[in-house]
């Protein structure tokens, strides 16, 4: 979300967009975003009316959004109601509730009413519960909650009750509360509680009909949760569910599209947070689409720069062509950006990013050119002025492509094996060297034990090691599943164990728990695989996890904030644009 903050409003339009409204942010509390889950872009609306934080929103039949209640500057409870249209992006004031509410929760009903359960008016929390008719903009007091509260959450059953959770009580203490209210009958039940005392939480109704109950603050242990927990209303009982990424209270949820669960903002013990996290109840696996590239890329090479934002450059393009174009992905935003183009066009290259002086430039190796002509220049690029320079070429006759890189703990950046055009075959190398960034040189290191070309390589996060994964010595040993890892400190290699699936044209990345990753590629039937198996470096060995949704070769992959991005690629027919995340 471009606007870190908390205390927000979250509701879900006709067409699937979820807005982010009002709340505690660190220079406004009247700002409104729109996210689009479809292109995953944040677009910036006109702003509410009156500021506040600690309001609530609901989405009318109509499609009219509702903002009702929260707290001024002043932090005085507000009955201030207005809606937003989105076909026009336009405020409107409406008639006030009939009790000003800090931290009430509102849902609209299939009675077309919209419902505001409790708050806090100034003085105490509030049981009592406003009936809102959008559409003649009048508010009657309908029968009181069981428990009085405020920062609960509500959300709308399948059963067409109203669901509420949490919050604090009388005493201000979290509570585990869980209520339903019929519209039909303006009558409540008391529902088992929750396993976990919260408020400051948000709910949402799942495509498996169940309550989630996420995130949220328990005063008796001063802590922001990450947990997620489930109301079954056919079997009256609570579950655990996946925990959310970033443990948080005061955020917004809503459902979008495919019925995907969107948790918006917030704070924790870090502040105000700008998160976006997305879970699916119906998913089997830990991966989600991102965002797509701007073009399609299979060859392309990736890294992480110094800032926590993934570059991706070159590859070949959806018409078969050696781009020079290159991208950058704010997780901040969820988007990827055009950058300044690579001074040469060039496909199966290598990327690593300097961290010695001068840091933070990222270094763009070998590959072909248009031609199919090996190459031995090294760009780079400087984020912090999105230009490109040029730095000592590979040594002669090792200009090679299909190769990988990885930058040690030293800042040292090495290009591992690959292949050079000999006879138009493609000959796979064991050939490895260091580059040097404060002295602008090559030199040759120790040797691979294996010839590999479409192979992948990533540095450990512990032991200064970098491991070379997979690939293919045509000449040799065939399509490999075998890992090598270097040791830069004593300039030596070693076996790790195999994986379970032979694999060319994959990609690898490190988790931030140390787990390393190995992604797609293609079998000796040449068959795209959607296969991921996750390596242990502690235990040496392997095992498979999710499959990505798509199959591919030829990729890229990064690793930033705790997901591991899979990107873009060769399907069965082109090019990929397409990007997924993995989080572990």
């Amino acid at each position: 979300m471009p606007s870190a903050r908390t205390g927000l409003a979250v509701a879900t339009s006709r067409e699937g967009r979820i807005f982010a409204i009002g709340g505690n942010a660190r220079s406004s509390n009247t700002t409104v975003e729109a996210y689009d889950p479809l292109s995953q872009i944040w677009t910036g609306l006109s702003p509410l009316p009156t500021g506040r934080s600690g309001l609530a929103a609901a989405t009318d039949l109509d499609g009219k959004i509702f903002a009702f209640g929260g707290q001024n500057a002043l932090l005085m409870p507000l009955s201030t109601v207005e809606f937003y249209y989105p076909f026009d992006d336009s405020w409107t004031r409406a008639s006030n509730m009939r009790t000003a509410r800090f931290g009430p929760a509102a849902v609209a009903a299939l009675n077309r009413k919209i419902y505001v359960f409790g708050g806090y008016d100034g003085t105490r929390a509030l049981s009592s519960v406003e009936a809102y008719d959008p559409i003649n903009q009048t508010s009657a007091f309908v029968e009181d909650m069981p428990t009085a509260r405020l920062r609960a959450a509500a959300a709308l059953g399948s059963d067409g009750k109203i669901y509420v959770v949490g919050g604090l009580n009388e005493a201000f203490q979290s509570t585990r509360a869980a209520e339903v209210y019929d519209p039909s009958t303006d009558s409540w039940d008391t529902l088992p509680p929750m396993s976990t005392p919260r408020a400051g939480l948000a709910a949402a109704l799942g495509v498996d009909g169940r309550i989630y109950a996420i995130g949220g603050f328990d005063t008796a242990t001063l802590t922001a949760l990450d947990a997620v927990e489930s109301y079954d209303p056919s079997s009256a009982t609570w579950s655990t569910g996946a925990s959310m990424p970033t443990a948080r209270n005061d955020l917004g949820a809503a459902v979008g599209p495919g019925g995907k669960i969107f948790a918006v903002g917030g704070n924790n013990s870090t502040g105000l947070l700008d998160a976006l996290e997305v879970y699916d109840p119906l998913s089997t696996s830990a991966w989600s689409a991102a965002a797509s590239l701007r073009v399609g890329r299979e060859g392309a090479a990736a890294t992480v720069g110094l800032d926590g934002k993934i570059y991706v450059f070159g590859g070949l393009g959806a018409d078969g062509v050696a781009q020079s174009t290159a991208e950058v992905y704010d997780p901040s935003f969820a988007v990827w950006s055009t950058i300044a183009p690579m001074p040469d066009a060039r496909f199966g290259l290598a990327a690593a990013t300097g961290f010695g002086f001068p840091s933070g430039r990222i270094y763009v190796i070998g590959g072909f050119d248009n031609d199919g002509i090996p190459l031995g220049t090294v760009n780079v690029y400087d984020p912090s002025t999105d230009e490109w320079s040029s730095v000592a070429s590979m040594p002669f006759d090792r200009e090679r492509g299909w190769l990988a890189a990885a930058t040690s703990f030293r800042g040292e950046i090495y290009a591992i094996g690959g292949c050079f055009v000999l006879f138009d075959q493609c000959v796979a190398r064991n050939f490895v060297d260091k580059y040097d960034p404060i002295t602008d040189t090559w030199m040759s290191v120790q040797p691979m034990n294996a010839f590999r070309e479409f192979l992948a390589a990533t540095a450990g996060s512990s032991g200064g090691l970098i491991y070379a994964i997979g690939g293919i010595d045509p000449g040799g040993q065939g399509l490999l599943r075998s890992v090598e890892v270097y040791n830069p400190l004593t300039d030596t290699w070693f076996d790790a164990a195999s994986m379970d699936t032979p694999r060319m044209g994959l990609a690898a990345a490190t988790g931030s728990d140390g787990t390393i990753y190995a992604f797609g590629g293609n079998n000796s039937e040449s068959t795209h695989l959607d296969t991921v198996e996750a390596y242990n470096p502690g235990s040496d060995t392997w095992s498979p996890i999710a499959p990505m949704p798509t199959a591919r070769r030829d990729l890229a992959a990064a690793a930033i904030d705790n997901r591991i991005f899979a990107i873009g690629g060769h399907s069965d027919v082109a090019a990929l644009r397409t990007v997924e995340a993995y989080s572990p």
